[in-house]
């Protein structure tokens, strides 16, 4: 496996940072500064040496207290210590988290870590990371054993959209030998965690067991794994790109178009299935639960009302759509209401109950709302208006039904009344009697979801 000389290491650092630094993901403006995910080892260590030494910049560097080691705390005041040694202004910041003991400790362990880099992340900040190429090939083989597909086994992105701001792993080429070199050279000092000893967790097994093998019979085979990786990863990019397009003009972006998806070999049914659970879940599915989905929701009768349930998510078919809804949207609570009063001339925002939100834009072509009052609410049963275009009054359930509403969202659609009338259904209709008339200024109404 190839090493990097001292000079070497800091060259290709300062190069990879000058680059991200001049052609940001996103055409994001100017980043405003580093944060650095700080655990006292030796990556972060290196990669916190690295960037002082290669950086004007504002630094802030993180910790994460798991309070998990009976060294936790030690390993938290070597970090402080390490940073006001430098003498600059850096700014500290350690997080404690608590981690369930309970399924996989690694993954919510790792869950924790991220969501707290997410929050602290700001407009404009990048995060840098430590993962080195050694890191990189444990994660293929982790996600081998796992039955991962093509996106998975690309392995970890050299940066990505991370909050408000960006992830970066400038080190992601480099094996960790380089960097233990480099920290010998220059006399670092860092922290040993000893879980990292446990075979307990699979990512040790694979350091400590599969990784020597692999290298005392083929020396460069992190090097050529990794060059393998790239390749998987502009595959999977590309594959990507054309999916997008597919649900876009298959307008499938928040409900997935099964009739469109009928249309497709079944090998791409299950390319395009897995591309539109990552985008709405967050998370991959197995290829057993792929399948399943497939089979049993996907295929199934438009009237079976088949349900498939994975992690926080369940998968629900209604007519021709596929719908990916948290458990906690379908566990939603349709008694809030809130009555709002308008302002002329201003835009109102109104946060809603399952965190999407309702704007009220002035527009001569909008809703009018009797003294600008109105109050925001959701079915209770009974509603009825007459739509814009209607010759007749209609209730709001049939309605609903005749345009494809799935059963389980009804409940969820925000209602703006006046004087106990129902004024709009969300930005979906309005009734003609609270119709803007020439020369009336009203309000346009968007449900931002």
């Amino acid at each position: 496996m190839s090493s990097y000389s001292d000079t070497d290491l800091l060259s290709h650092f300062s190069s990879l940072l000058n680059v991200f630094q001049n052609e940001p993901l996103q055409k994001q403006q100017t980043i405003k500064a580093w944060c650095v995910a700080f655990s006292g080892g030796l990556d972060s260590r290196v990669l916190l040496h690295l960037l002082i030494t290669s950086t004007s910049l504002p630094v802030r560097v993180i910790h994460i207290h798991h309070g998990i080691s009976d060294f936790a705390d030690d390993w938290e005041n070597f970090c402080r210590d390490t940073v006001v040694a430098y003498d600059a202004d850096i700014e500290f910041i350690s997080k404690r988290v608590a981690v369930d003991s309970s399924g996989s400790f690694e993954e919510k362990a790792r869950q924790a870590r991220y969501q707290v880099f997410e929050d602290l992340l700001g407009e404009n900040e990048v995060l840098l990371m430590g993962h080195h190429l050694n890191d990189q090939v444990e994660t293929f083989f982790q996600r081998l054993v796992r039955g991962a597909g093509l996106s998975g086994l690309a392995g970890m992105p050299k940066s990505r959209p991370l909050g408000k701001g960006q992830l970066l792993r400038p080190l992601l080429e480099v094996p960790r030998a380089s960097l233990l070199k480099y920290a010998q050279e220059r006399e670092l000092s860092w922290v040993e965690d000893e879980s990292n000893d446990s075979l307990d967790y699979d990512r040790n097994y694979i350091r400590h067991k599969i990784a020597p093998s692999f290298l005392s019979r083929w020396p460069s085979a992190f090097t050529s794994i990794a060059r393998s990786l790239s390749v998987a990863r502009q595959d999977s990019e590309s594959l990507s790109f054309y999916r997008d397009q597919w649900l876009v003009v298959n307008r499938s972006l928040t409900e997935l178009n099964l009739a469109a998806l009928g249309e497709l070999p079944r090998t791409e049914q299950l390319g395009l299935l897995s591309y539109w659970v990552r985008k709405r879940a967050g998370h991959s599915m197995s290829y057993d639960q792929l399948t399943s989905l497939l089979n049993d929701v996907v295929m199934s009768q438009q009237d079976a009302q088949a349900v498939l349930r994975v992690g926080a998510f369940e998968f629900r078919r209604y007519q021709q759509a596929l719908y990916a809804l948290s458990i906690t949207d379908t566990e939603f609570d349709g008694a809030w209401s809130q009555e709002i009063t308008l302002q002329p001339g201003q835009v109102h925002i109104e946060r809603l109950p399952d965190g999407s939100c309702l704007r009220l834009e002035p527009d001569d072509q909008g809703v009018v709302f009797p003294e600008n009052r109105c109050l925001i609410g959701y079915r209770q049963g009974g509603e009825r208006f007459k739509p814009v275009g209607d010759h007749h009054t209609r209730e709001l359930k049939k309605w609903l039904q005749a345009q494809g509403v799935a059963p389980w969202l009804r409940s969820q659609i925000p209602l703006l009344y006046c004087n106990q009338q129902l004024v709009a259904v969300a930005d979906l209709a309005v009734d003609q009697a609270f119709l803007c008339q020439s020369g009336q200024m009203g309000w346009k109404v968007i449900w931002q979801r």
